[in-house]
């Protein structure tokens, strides 16, 4: 089954919140994993990618809108 380009957006929306709330949450817990910097890294890493592909992807629907314009 493939996927429109909108439910591609929104479930990286989705996950993108998810990666977010676990970064606030590892900061303001009680008692962090020792190893708390590495996970923070990694989920920054993973939102960082997350927000270049919302971008990539609000780019091709802006671009196929525009397209059907035919101006």
């Amino acid at each position: 089954m493939s996927y429109t380009l909108s439910q591609e957006l929104s479930a990286y929306c989705e996950i993108l919140v998810i990666a977010e709330d676990e970064i606030e949450h590892l900061l303001f817990c009680d008692h962090p994993p020792q190893d708390i910097y590495a996970i923070i890294s990694q989920k920054s890493t993973v939102v960082e990618d997350l927000k270049w592909l919302i971008r990539d992807i609000k780019v091709k629907i802006a671009s196929d809108k525009f397209d059907k314009l035919h101006i």
